[in-house]
This record gives C-alpha cells, sequence and structure tokens, in this order.
C-alpha cells in the first residue's frame, strides 16, 4: 500500500492506520473533554520548550512562534474534530 499522503484519499489513509467511525467518534468525545484546554497545555509546552537552546535556533522572532503556536492550535483543533476526509488530507 502506498503510504504517501498526498497520493491518498480518506478511505485509504483510514484504512492505512485501521481506524473506523467508532475510531474517530472516540477522538471526537476525547476532543470535548480535552480541546477547551488546549491554549493551557501550550503555554505549558511553550513554556518548556522556551528553556532549551535549540529553541532560539529555531524560533528566531515572537512572530514566528505567534504563528507556530497558532498553526498548533489549529491543528489540534481540526484533529479533535476527526473528520477525516479529503479536505483534512489536502490541508496536510
Amino acid at each position: 500500500m502506498n503510504s504517501d499522503l498526498r497520493d491518498m484519499n480518506s478511505a485509504a489513509l483510514l484504512k492505512l492506520h485501521d481506524l473506523d467511525e467508532a475510531d474517530l467518534a472516540m477522538v471526537r468525545r476525547y476532543g470535548l473533554l480535552v480541546e477547551p484546554r488546549t491554549e493551557h497545555f501550550l503555554d505549558g509546552f511553550y513554556a518548556w520548550i522556551g528553556q532549551l537552546p535549540e529553541y532560539q535556533v529555531m524560533f528566531t522572532s515572537s512572530d514566528m512562534v505567534r504563528r507556530v503556536r497558532g498553526q498548533q492550535s489549529a491543528y489540534w483543533h481540526t484533529f479533535f474534530a476527526a473528520n477525516v476526509d479529503d479536505r483534512y488530507i489536502k490541508e496536510r
């Protein structure tokens, strides 16, 4: 099976990871609990990585950190929506 995401449709991606609608429903239910705390989790994550020397190399400005953090927040929102369709794949 081809595992290059760019060449897959949503059915192939779900099959690759052995996921079905019941699994996606569980992700959505968990998301209801976790997603409201996403910003709290991101605060802790960025506080932690901000102490690492590699952080200064990778994140050279506060604008970059804001952009990346915003992308990460959007990623988790989409992940917990668990709508794995062709649009989801295209956005990856």
